[in-house]
């Protein structure tokens, strides 16, 4: 198993950017979705196995990367 180790404040900014997008989400719905309507339903079930099939022959042509540090990640997310 892979690990990566974190700086604290790190895992700070990302969680606060994490609670930051999930309020926007829920204010989103709200605004969105009234309380008697149903639930909004995002992916069916063959368009999940579509997309379950499509990511498997992504890894299994290798169009996947790893990275081993966040900065890593970041850096190829910039270039």
């Amino acid at each position: 198993m892979n690990m990566v180790t974190l700086p604290i404040s790190t895992i700070d900014r990302v969680e606060k950017k994490l609670e930051k997008a999930l309020e926007e989400v829920h204010a989103l719905k709200k605004a969105r979705v009234k309380k008697t309507q149903k639930p909004i339903k995002f992916w069916t079930k063959e368009q999940w196995e579509k997309t379950e099939r499509e990511a498997d022959e992504d890894i299994t042509a290798g169009r996947v990367k790893r990275f081993d540090s966040v900065e890593e990640l970041i850096a190829d997310l910039h270039s």
